[in-house]
């Protein structure tokens, strides 16, 4: 009988414990609020300045180009990559829209199209940083510079989880390229008229978005909510 009576109020002790643990929960549920935030986005935009971007070409590329810069969320981080027979870094990552389109408006004009080393420069430069990860590309015609070679960059997207995005203009290798974007999820836009460049770029941001860019950051910033 004395064993049965322990156990009785054992039960209500555990009983009387959970009802106040809920309780508690419900209190720190109204008191605090976990925000999620959106995660990161890491951008790197490869523009191809070879000689044959000359003139109208480049300066409808630089419009579509700032356009998007634009267009990207405020904590988003892009870059700048350049190519024609040599592959520059003309910006690190960073959230600066300005500094973003002002190293787009000195883009000049000259050599050959190492597209491929361009574009193998930009997924080096995003491999280790967190967050989603995007290279967007234009160019004007197929790669006969570079060192490194289609199925090295679709071997090097896919494993370091850079989604590709390209634009096309004019006569381009669409089998090439169509197969360099769809290896990651991406998508290839082709146009022959530059004047469409700047909707491309725009197109293109709002599909990543709404495809890829929409990720919840692994942590949130947590409010505390005023009873008063």
């Amino acid at each position: 009988m004395r064993r049965r009576r322990i156990s009785n109020s054992l039960k209500v002790i555990l009983i009387i414990g959970l009802i106040t643990f809920i309780m508690a929960s419900v209190v720190l549920a109204d008191c605090y609020q976990l925000l999620k935030q959106l995660a990161i986005n890491r951008i790197s935009l490869v523009i191809d300045r070879s000689g044959s971007m000359k003139g109208q070409l480049l300066a409808q590329a630089k419009i579509g180009a700032k356009a998007f810069i634009q267009q990207m969320r405020a904590d988003d981080r892009a870059s700048v990559i350049e190519f024609g027979s040599q592959v520059n870094l003309v910006t690190s990552p960073t959230r600066s829209k300005a500094d973003l389109q002002n190293a787009i408006d000195q883009l000049k004009a000259e050599g050959a199209t190492a597209l491929y080393d361009a574009m193998a420069r930009a997924t080096l430069l995003l491999a280790h940083q967190p967050g989603s990860k995007i290279v967007v590309f234009l160019t004007d015609g197929s790669d006969n510079f570079s060192r490194y070679t289609l199925s090295d960059l679709q071997k090097m997207n896919v494993s370091e989880g850079v989604f590709v995005y390209g634009i096309g203009l004019g006569r381009v290798d669409k089998e090439k390229l169509g197969k360099l974007v769809a290896a990651t999820g991406g998508r290839l836009e082709l146009t022959r008229d530059s004047t469409e460049l700047k909707d491309l770029y725009l197109h293109v941001l709002e599909q990543y978005y709404q495809k890829y860019g929409n990720r919840q950051a692994e942590t949130g910033t947590l409010l505390i909510n005023d009873p008063g």
